[in-house]
């Protein structure tokens, strides 16, 4: 068996495989901005380190439970985003450092950077009133607001943790920030301009297997567990993990009011979907509302959270999950991969819009191959303020049903919202397969009379001049998103019959060309193939596709009548492009699509 012994210390400047990674003799090994890939086990002897710095990430191919071993510990940074008054879900990339495999977290194990190798210690401030304010220099971490959430509904259910080492490999913790600044400058970096906190944190490598114990129709605070990235479409689309319901739930929260009075929190889940393998997935932003004392909802909504790119969870990431059995789910190596932050990249810590917006994700792994789901965001206001976003995907291979891994049910138990209504429940996000003559049910619920508002945010990936109704079905009638807003009085409770989203008017007058209407023409990027849907069987004579410079890059002139064509777009540069199709006695049709 092959390993890599390291007796004395080197800097990596290459991306670097081992079969198997043997630090010893109070030696090192440093990386900056590199992968370092190991296919077996980790061995840190008493007094080595192995330093990941910059976007430098360890990964493991091992399967099954992890056998690293040792007393030497990996440091690898992760920056927070709150301040002292406001929680970040996290979840631990290393543990303990006695025995063999993934051993217990605590914020013990957590230090400030002072140099590229060397961390002080955190000081843990006393876990009662007198020690709630952490701060930033010297590093002063509040044990009084980590908790763990395992398999829960209710606010009660929080299990206090403190500094105690009692933290399981892929269990998430709650963490508030720090107060003040900290200059000192590692890598160009500070620790802290101000509620951005770095922590260093020390201890033995997670790797292998890990499962996540779940429950019925509860909620389960995980993570990511390594110290690497991980990839949230391969965990929740991976075949032996559907005792979840293939979504995954981040927490945002405002920095302001600067309060620990639970009454004075202004926050809310924001929703993550995979769809498939080959997609960016699809994440709603928080609906932030104000809670009780009890930590229920006092008012939404106060505000929104920010849309953050989220397929490949960062280092340290903590987030929800829902189960839908009682059983466990599990992380897996092979969920792992080497993507840096960024949000080109899909990966990016929980932060503000702000931060999101700087973080440029220049270095590292860029993304580019990943299709964007086709997707229309509404915004629905409800009175006083409320305002909750939804997300429609059209996906061809969804189904009249639940997908797992496409649709996400509200988190919230807001008194007052809105979203689609499928199995009897509310939906932030749902997925159908499109068609002009789809119709999306939809629920409202308002604690009083109240003024609804739907409005369209955006369309993704869909023709332009393709219609976006609400059908109100109290009057029947139709009212287009893309012209404006549409906004009426309802009445206090649950009204899930009322209102649908759909894409012809049935009250319109019929045009002498019907199947101008219907005809279907959508770029298919994940098999790479221009779709027209063809419902009236009309016969096409010809179909071609020019770039934007007008060079015709495509033709297809055999006549012929059906319901479905496609055509391969593999050789096509990603770019927009113009479909042109000609039909038997009928205009021809124009539309525009986008290839990548």
């Amino acid at each position: 068996m092959k390993r890599f012994v390291l007796t004395c210390w080197l800097s990596f400047q290459l991306t670097s495989v081992y079969s198997q990674l043997y630090v010893t003799g109070s030696s090192y090994l440093y990386t900056v901005n590199q992968v370092v890939t190991v296919s077996q086990q980790v061995q840190l002897g008493a007094s080595t380190f192995l330093y990941m710095r910059g976007s430098s990430q360890l990964l493991q191919r091992t399967t099954g439970a992890s056998s690293n071993t040792g007393s030497g510990v990996l440091s690898i940074y992760q920056e927070g985003s709150s301040n002292q008054f406001k929680y970040n879900y996290w979840c631990s990339p290393v543990g303990g450092t006695t025995g063999t495999g993934n051993i217990n977290f605590g914020v013990t194990q957590l230090s400030r950077p002072t140099t590229t190798t060397a961390s002080t210690s955190a000081v843990i401030l006393p876990s009662n009133e007198t020690g709630l304010d952490g701060i930033a220099n010297p590093l002063s971490i509040s044990p009084y607001w980590v908790y763990k959430f395992l398999s829960g509904t209710n606010y009660s259910e929080w299990i206090a943790v403190g500094s105690a080492s009692t933290i399981a490999a892929g269990q998430g913790f709650t963490m508030k920030g720090t107060s003040g600044t900290d200059a000192t400058t590692v890598l160009g970096v500070s620790n802290n301009p101000g509620s951005a906190q770095r922590y260093d944190f020390r201890g033995r490598p997670n790797d292998g297997t890990i499962s996540v114990s779940v429950g019925s129709g509860k909620y389960t605070l995980t993570g990511n567990p390594y110290p690497s990235a991980l990839d949230l479409n391969a965990f929740l689309l991976d075949s032996g993990n559907t005792a979840i319901d293939g979504s995954v739930y981040f927490w945002e929260q405002s920095v302001t009011p600067n309060s620990h009075y639970l009454n004075q929190y202004v926050g809310g889940y924001g929703t993550f979907v995979p769809v498939s393998m080959a997609s960016t997935g699809v994440y709603t932003a928080a609906t932030f509302a104000t809670y009780n004392g009890d930590g229920s909802v006092n008012n939404p909504s106060v505000g929104t959270g920010t849309v953050i790119p989220r397929r490949y969870s960062p280092i340290g990431q903590g987030f929800m999950v829902k189960g839908t059995i009682n059983g466990s789910v599990s992380l897996r190596n092979s969920h792992r991969t080497f993507v840096t932050e960024g949000a080109s990249n899909n990966s990016v810590f929980s932060r503000s819009a702000a931060a999101v917006a700087a973080i440029s994700g220049d270095e590292g792994q860029a993304q580019d191959t990943l299709t964007v789901p086709t997707q229309v965001r509404l915004n629905i206001s409800l009175g006083n303020g409320f305002s909750r976003q939804v997300v429609l995907i059209l996906e061809h291979t969804a189904t009249e049903g639940l997908d797992h891994g496409m649709e996400a049910e509200n988190a919230d138990d807001f008194t007052t919202d809105a979203g689609f209504y499928l199995d009897g429940k509310n939906y932030v996000i749902d997925a159908v397969p499109f068609s002009v003559n789809r119709i999306v049910p939809m629920v409202v619920k308002a604690e009083e009379d109240t003024t609804v508002g739907f409005s369209l945010s955006e369309a993704v990936e869909f023709p332009a001049e393709q219609a976006i109704f609400i059908h109100d079905m109290a009057d029947d009638s139709y009212h287009n998103l893309r012209e404006s807003a549409y906004l009426v009085d309802v009445a206090s409770g649950l009204d899930s019959s009322r209102f649908t989203l759909c894409f012809k008017d049935l009250n319109a007058l019929s045009t002498p060309d019907e199947s101008l209407a219907t005809l279907g023409v959508f770029q298919n990027n994940t098999v790479r193939q221009l779709w027209i849907e063809n419902p009236t069987s009309d016969k096409i004579q010809s179909v071609r596709v020019f770039d934007i410079t007008g060079r015709e890059v495509m033709t297809v002139s055999e006549p012929a009548s059906a319901t479905q064509f496609r055509y391969s777009t593999a050789q096509f540069a990603s770019g927009a492009y113009i479909v042109k199709i000609d039909r038997n006695g009928k205009k021809p049709i124009t539309r525009k699509i986008l290839v990548k």
